[in-house]
């Protein structure tokens, strides 16, 4: 049986991620080399790391472990080792940067080295030119397993349902907290990869609609019933679900999920705007949820609908909840051209008048203040959704004479991003018309035709460093978050992270100017949230800090616990 990761969410999130950093990356602490700079080839200069990996909880040696030391950089460089009978692993001829350590075995959770949560970046390790970094203890933690059977109201076996288990309590808005697995044949599925913790177990029946097919119910007059996502042992609401305790190494077998019914609903509907260079037999309506937070099992594409040759679709077997209606081309690259939200309750829905967009073409020009000629190697351009999930984003590379164009835009409001902008700048302003952007949002939504953008970085971005103590010792591993404050602290992707290295340093590098709150906590889940609420009842306690343009700051902070800011 194959085990399903996650890693659909991390797609949806790749983009927004390379922005702003995400939960999986940190910022590069003082004393990193620079990631353009040239390669060290003075053997003084090189430097070795060294250390052991051992059991987590008996303290014996770990042998054939396989680690990695990657640099964390733009052009990263990474090293490999398999720890001895011993457990001890050597890393020779390293060059001087900030790397991050990380170390899998079968059996074991896959972990960064001086991670505070199995599923985050874990302690920068800095490395000095000419160091010998030795000690390194790395406890590796066994994983834990839930494994059962999925069956239907019956008691007979469902196989390919999907299972996931969800940590309580996690609150990381934009990946859900937890694995999954498909039901094999005889209706059993085993999870595995668990960090310890407790767990809400979910199945969800795979729906058989691809996206080229329309699914008709045999009487249309009848209402339709089906398996609904159920919660071991057998509910619909997540507050009524067992919770399952998971300890470091235990396998909790005999979980079985009894699937329930419910009323499953249809959306009909007509997409309107068709055009001979868009016709109804290249366009394809499906839903997408519309919560960073909730999971979509199963392959893309399911719970859709073509689209008839007078633009009508409907679209069976829908359960109830929030989603995005949305129109996508196909076959050939999937490009949203359509969307309009909609709420499932206890009704079908009737008459959903989806117009077509994506006419739209965004070309510009991008140019760094000060300077007459810019290399833009791989720069691109791209527009991230202000609202719901970052799919299909458009994006555009930048040219060498710095235009760029993006066709089959469709009218929405977006969040400007340069990708791949070089470390040293910040984007500074959009400009539509000659007009200024406010706060760097593009609204879209009524415009028609072309659009013309003018970007500008600036090479003069605010950069601040700082120390994380703990009873006035470093705090190494401590989770930063930077967030601006104003409107901007109310959109998670440009809230900046960082992980103290292990003398509890952070930097954060490429700012733009402007005001900031800046908290350090224990809880991993909590810095990377992404969630203002969460960080609520921890604001009189943040660092207030203002960075001008080209201004470098530092500041000392006193790590935040979690529990303390409970209600």
């Amino acid at each position: 049986m194959q085990q399903v990761r996650l890693v659909l969410w991390l797609g949806f999130g790749l983009l927004a991620a390379a922005q702003t950093g995400s939960v999986f990356s940190s910022q590069a602490p003082p004393g990193a080399s620079a990631p353009e700079g040239p390669k060290v080839t003075d053997p003084k200069q090189l430097s070795k790391v060294e250390g052991r990996v051992v059991h987590a909880q008996t303290g014996e040696p770990l042998r054939r472990v396989s680690l990695t030391l990657r640099r964390m950089a733009r052009e990263a460089v990474s090293f490999v080792a398999t720890s001895d009978q011993d457990g001890r692993f050597v890393f020779e001829n390293v060059e001087p940067g900030t790397y991050q350590l990380t170390a899998e075995r079968a059996g074991f959770l896959r972990q960064a080295y001086g991670a505070r949560g199995a599923a985050y970046a874990g302690t920068p390790i800095t490395v000095s030119p000419g160091q010998h970094l030795r000690d390194l203890d790395f406890k590796l933690l066994p994983q834990g397993v839930i494994s059962g059977r999925v069956v239907d109201e019956e008691g007979e076996p469902v196989p390919r349902a999907q299972v996931m288990a969800m940590r309580v309590g996690a609150r990381m808005s934009r990946f859900p907290a937890g694995s999954a697995d498909a039901t094999n044949d005889v209706g059993e599925f085993r999870i595995a990869g668990l960090a310890p913790g407790r767990y809400r177990v979910r199945a969800m029946p795979m729906r058989e609609a691809f996206l080229g097919e329309t699914v008709r119910p045999g009487n249309p007059d009848r209402l339709q019933e089906g398996f609904q996502p159920t919660y071991y042992p057998s509910a619909t609401d997540a507050e009524a679900a067992a919770v399952i305790e998971v300890m470091a190494g235990q396998e909790v077998p005999g979980i079985t999920i009894q699937l329930r019914k419910g009323p499953l609903y249809r959306i009909q509907g007509r997409v309107t705007g068709l055009t001979a260079e868009r016709p109804a037999n290249q366009l394809r309506v499906t839903l997408m949820p519309r919560r960073w937070d909730e999971p979509m099992l199963g392959p893309l594409g399911r719970r859709g609908t073509r689209v008839e040759a007078d633009g009508s679709f409907l679209l069976t077997q829908v359960a109830p909840g929030s989603y995005y209606l949305t129109v996508m081309t196909f076959p050939g690259r999937m490009q949203a051209v359509g969307r309009v939200p909609v709420e499932v309750t206890t009704s079908d829905l009737r008459d959903v008048i989806v117009p077509l967009g994506g006419a739209l073409t965004v070309s510009g020009l991008v140019r760094v203040e000060g300077q007459g000629k810019t290399e833009f190697g791989t720069m691109r351009v791209a527009l991230m959704p202000a609202e719901g999930i970052a799919f299909n984003t458009p994006v555009g590379e930048i040219k060498a004479d710095g235009t760029f164009q993006l066709d089959g835009v469709m009218g929405d409001k977006y969040s400007v991003a340069v990708m791949g902008a070089p470390e040293n700048t910040y984007l500074k302003s959009v400009r539509v018309g000659g007009r200024e952007v406010p706060e760097q949002e593009l609204d879209l939504s009524h415009a028609q035709g072309g659009v013309q953008l003018e970007i500008v970085l600036s090479p003069n971005p605010a950069a601040l460093e700082g120390f994380v103590a703990e009873q006035d010792k470093p705090a190494p591993g401590a989770a930063v978050v930077l967030v601006p404050e104003g409107v901007r602290a109310g959109r998670p992707r440009e809230w900046r992270f960082a992980t103290a290295d292990q003398n509890g340093r952070f930097a954060f590098g490429s700012l733009r100017p402007g005001a900031y709150k800046l908290y350090a906590f224990d809880d991993p889940e909590l810095a990377f949230s992404r969630d203002p609420e969460a960080l609520e009842p921890f604001e009189q306690r943040a660092l207030k800090v203002t960075l001008k343009e080209g201004e470098r700051q530092s500041a000392q902070l006193t790590l935040l616990k979690a529990e303390s800011g409970s209600r």
